[in-house]
């Protein structure tokens, strides 16, 4: 990505907490790793605790995902406060670099369009 570019999406991601963790969990795709792990309540874009460590506390590993999951992650994602993992692989092959990004630019859109809280002006210009 061009050094102007890439400020300009610095300076609108860090203002918007949503794109900044999507931004940064897209930036875990872009290394040689074979593999990458979320946890889930972090999938689940959740601020809980799941251990508190070096304390008994009752709540320790007690942590579940509840039943109607899927509705509620359909809607968080939505909005960006969840994971939205199809973002997140968009903007992690956007990093790739502007041939790549040019080549695939429909694949690459087409989460960004569908992610309502991402504004369109995200989309790929090349």
């Amino acid at each position: 990505m061009p050094e102007e570019a890439r400020e300009a999406f610095t300076s609108k991601i860090t203002g918007d907490w949503r794109k900044l963790v999507h931004a940064k969990i897209a930036d875990l795709f872009t290394n040689p790793a074979t593999h990458v792990m979320i946890f889930f309540a972090d999938l689940l874009g959740w601020e809980v605790i799941y251990n508190r460590p070096g304390v008994i506390h009752p709540d320790n590993w007690r942590l579940r995902v509840p039943p109607d999951f899927a509705d509620t992650y359909t809607a968080s994602a939505a909005r960006g406060e969840a994971l939205n993992i199809p973002t997140v692989l968009a903007l992690a092959l956007r990093a790739q670099g502007t041939e790549f990004t040019a080549a695939h630019r429909d694949l690459i859109d087409q989460p960004l369009r569908l992610g309502g809280w991402w504004e369109r002006h995200m989309l790929v210009r090349v």
